[in-house]
């Protein structure tokens, strides 16, 4: 990113996220819920064990055997990207980027739950 013009400042923990994972800005996202992993969606954020995860691929974010952090489990490793530990993730973020949106120096965005 950075030979982009884009220069990474880390993860962040408001990405939209569909109820139950929702939480309020300021916190960490709310813990990965098995019970739950059907309503996971792409670019979600979960935490477990006090470490952030980012659904990088829905259809195995919503396989509830797809735990995050699982590295014995191929899918759970495709499905959930580990981003750092959640008291070091910024607590408010900007908008998600898009291809074809025109940005201005200084500007901040969001892509695959990290901060530029």
């Amino acid at each position: 990113c950075k030979d982009k013009g884009w220069d990474p400042i880390g993860p962040c923990d408001s990405t939209p996220t569909p109820d139950p994972t929702q939480s309020p800005i300021g916190e960490c996202p709310n813990s990965w819920n098995p019970n739950f992993s059907f309503l996971y969606e792409e670019e979600d954020e979960v935490t477990l064990d006090g470490v952030l995860y980012f659904c990088r691929d829905e259809k195995k974010c919503r396989d509830a055997s797809n735990r995050p952090g699982e590295l014995s489990n191929a899918d759970s490793v495709k499905a959930w990207l580990l981003l750092g530990p959640c008291p070091h993730v910024i607590s408010e973020c900007p908008g998600l980027w898009h291809l074809g949106d025109e940005y201005d120096e200084g500007d901040a965005v969001r892509f695959m739950g990290h901060l530029y």
